[in-house]
């Protein structure tokens, strides 16, 4: 079972993939949102035959969608229009910030991520890698 895990954000969108038995997670690319972000995410759906897409969900501390969430809504709708492909949320909690502790790792000490993964969206796929990783670990392969 091939799944797809987003991140979605108001400027990009952080694409990851699973290998084909569904266990573990990838990066995969970054998607502008712009007018033809469900489209290029839809036909990732179809020209990999993803079963499921696991959608970040971005909340506040009182359990409410925030204002990125509320369009990300939208999103899912319209891609399952797109796609017809069954969607599920995952929280997402904390994932671009461990997406960028993994960027520090291999020196470990006073480094930053560096400006141009934020820049080329790296940042953003190592976050929906995360996302989808932690569905496929709390879900299984399902």
């Amino acid at each position: 079972m091939i799944l797809i895990g987003i991140d979605f954000g108001e400027k990009r969108i952080g694409v990851a993939v699973s290998d084909e038995t569904g266990t573990f997670a990838f990066p995969r690319e970054v998607i502008q949102n712009d007018e033809n972000a469900v489209s290029k995410i839809a036909t990732i759906v179809l020209e990999n035959k993803v079963e499921k897409v696991v959608f970040g969900l971005s909340q506040n501390k009182e359990g409410k969608d925030n204002p990125v969430m509320l369009n990300g809504r939208k999103f899912v709708e319209d891609l399952k229009k797109v796609a017809g492909v069954e969607i599920v949320f995952q929280n997402e909690s904390f994932s671009s910030f461990h997406a960028e502790i993994d960027f520090n790792k291999p020196t470990g000490a006073e480094r930053t991520v560096p400006h141009s993964a934020h820049l080329d969206g790296s940042v953003d796929a190592s976050a929906a890698s995360i996302i989808l990783q932690r569905y496929i670990d709390s879900h299984g392969n399902n």
